[in-house]
């Protein structure tokens, strides 16, 4: 879409008095002025700008000129609005510079040489003028505050120069459309340059073309071009106080990092990175069309506890005033987690950035501060990635809150190549340390004594998978750590809700309950031995041995086997849950 300059260019023709009228000062005789702090844009590289610019203060500029008199005014006035409709209703009456170049042209044989030649004089010296001004101004945003660095501008590229065709049509010089575009793209950057010849290059061709196309005589045009390097040593001479001065200002203060409240048994992981939390694409807290204050985007910065992710800081827009941004989200909750750039409206580069989702609807979109360095990223991300995925279940904020981590005991790998012959050795060691081999015949009948007594016995710490012919037999007695086991499901809220409902009362073995209860809760699964995803106690019906659970498991998929979770007070009724039947069953 084509645009007029007018409204591409706004913001930064509005900015150029601004940035020579505000200052402040660093010492006696020192002064930085506020265009120091926008060099670093690429617009003030842009010759088009330049030129749109000068052209339109030209044409106020002509336009003051022919209507400076009130006599001459009200002439000018008078011819106008003879040739040309009334204005509008509620408009203000104003000329623009074509319709006086339209009056001047028709009036032009009609004057006298001298009056002629007094116009032709007022319009080059206007042009003139303003042509010294506009020297001044670039080679204010031109040199940089740091004169030591060679790298004055930043080199536009081509397209800048040939996509704006149509853009930069003004009302007073239509022929210096095809020209402005100039396949140089203002700085012919070489190792022997420096900034200030890269300066007095940029604002001479500057010069050559507005002269010359605005009708500017060659002495003038000279004048321009001897007085430019003066302005340029001038005003490097000046920057070097500045700089020099304000490199012993304090750096700038930025907000302070508020520490989140954690909770109990929540611990600091790693220390908190300053970030920018930026918008993640919902219009809440963004202004807009939904109105309300601009929370974001926020200052303030990233932390990793044991339990969740957090960030705490304040908005970034000064008019919303002190109010605290909080988003956090449990780790265990992180789906995904990526390296993303995040464009620096400020600075006009690429800075980096994490994303970071949640299964519960969370997302928080950061941009990392300049301080924080690429290292202290990563050394982030894996602090991260270790407490989403812990190495066992005890490290989880859930059971290690408040407790111990038990010590994990990893079985012994087993050997794969093992041949009969170190089976027989086995057998034999473990028999000799019993005492109960002996020489001859009698060590065979020995063994097979053993073997037996072996299989008559059985123990829930047994390496033997249990078969699917026969289920062995539960025992009547419980270890020490099974009774812990007991005491710890006994305590659980679920055993009190099977209490509630009347669901029956908890059993070891099989034998039958003599309350005549029609269900019983049964901690054959207190182990997850018989169903990974169920709890440890379960309600069956009476009659149900826990040997038949086993088989009857093994028909449903992930062996969750019908087991009532719910009964109606008043009805009786149960609810039930269970996987589905396996195909072949």
């Amino acid at each position: 879409q084509d645009c007029s300059t007018s409204e591409e260019y706004t913001v930064a023709t509005a900015l150029l008095p601004l940035s020579t009228a505000f200052y402040r000062r660093l010492a006696a005789g020192v002064n930085q002025f506020a265009y120091t702090c926008i060099q670093d844009h690429p617009i003030w590289t842009n010759q088009q700008f330049w030129e749109a610019t000068f052209y339109s203060e030209v044409q106020g500029q002509i336009r003051a000129l022919y209507l400076n008199t009130p006599a001459e005014k009200m002439g000018i006035t008078t011819r106008l609005m003879d040739v040309s409709p009334p204005p509008a209703a509620g408009r203000e009456e104003e000329h623009t510079a074509m319709a006086l170049a339209a009056e001047q042209l028709r009036l032009w044989p009609s004057l006298s040489k001298e009056k002629q030649q007094e116009l032709v004089k007022n319009e080059e010296n206007t042009v003139f003028s303003q042509a010294i001004h506009y020297a001044n101004l670039m080679v204010y945003l031109l040199v940089p505050l740091d004169t030591s660095k060679n790298k004055l501008l930043r080199t536009a590229p081509a397209a800048d120069w040939e996509s704006g065709s149509n853009s930069i049509v003004t009302n007073s010089i239509a022929g210096s459309v095809a020209e402005s575009f100039d396949t140089e793209s203002g700085f012919e950057e070489s190792e022997n340059s420096d900034a200030a010849n890269s300066v007095v290059r940029f604002v001479a061709r500057f010069i050559d073309k507005v002269c010359t196309e605005s009708g500017v005589t060659q002495e003038h045009i000279k004048s321009l071009h001897s007085m430019i390097p003066g302005i340029v040593a001038m005003q490097m001479e000046t920057l070097e106080a500045v700089h020099r001065e304000s490199r012993r200002l304090p750096p700038i203060q930025k907000p302070k990092i508020l520490r989140p409240v954690l909770l109990p048994g929540e611990e600091m992981m790693s220390e908190g990175l300053r970030v920018l939390l930026d918008p993640d694409g919902r219009e809440e807290a963004t202004g807009g069309l939904l109105g309300g204050p601009h929370i974001l985007p926020a200052e303030g910065a990233l932390f990793l506890t044991s339990y969740r992710i957090i960030f705490n800081g304040v908005p970034r827009d000064p008019l919303v005033g002190e109010q605290a941004v909080v988003r956090a989200f449990p780790v265990s909750t992180l789906t995904k987690e990526k390296k993303i750039s995040i464009q620096n409206q400020l600075q006009q580069n690429m800075q980096e950035g994490l994303q970071l989702r949640s299964a519960s609807f969370q997302l928080i979109k950061v941009a990392f501060d300049e301080e924080v360095s690429s290292e202290m990223v990563e050394v982030f991300r894996k602090h991260l990635q270790r407490i989403r995925y812990p190495q066992s279940i005890f490290s989880s904020f859930a059971f290690a809150a408040g407790q111990t981590v038990p010590q994990l005991i990893l079985p012994k790998p087993k050997e794969r190549n093992t041949g009969l012959r170190t089976l027989s050795k086995t057998i034999v060691k473990g028999a000799k340390m019993a005492g109960k081999i002996t020489m001859g015949r009698s060590s065979q009948s020995s063994l097979k004594k053993v073997d037996r007594g072996s299989r008559m016995t059985w123990h829930e710490d047994d390496d033997i998978s249990v078969s699917d012919d026969g289920e062995p037999p539960p025992s009547s007695t419980l270890r020490a750590s099974e009774k812990s086991t007991m005491e710890q499901l006994v305590e659980q809220s679920c055993f009190r809700d099977y209490q509630r409902m009347g669901l029956g009362t908890i059993t070891v073995s099989s034998s039958r309950s003599k309350s005549g209860d029609q269900f019983r809760i049964t901690a054959v699964n207190r182990l997850y031995s018989l169903c990974r995803s169920y709890p440890g106690l379960l309600v069956v019906p009476q009659g149900v041995q826990d040997s038949s659970l086993h088989k009857v498991a093994r028909c449903y998929r992930h062996n969750r086997l019908p087991a009532v979770c719910w009964k109606h007070p008043r009805t009786k009724a149960v609810l039930l849950r269970s996987g589905g039947f396996h195909g072949k069953s």
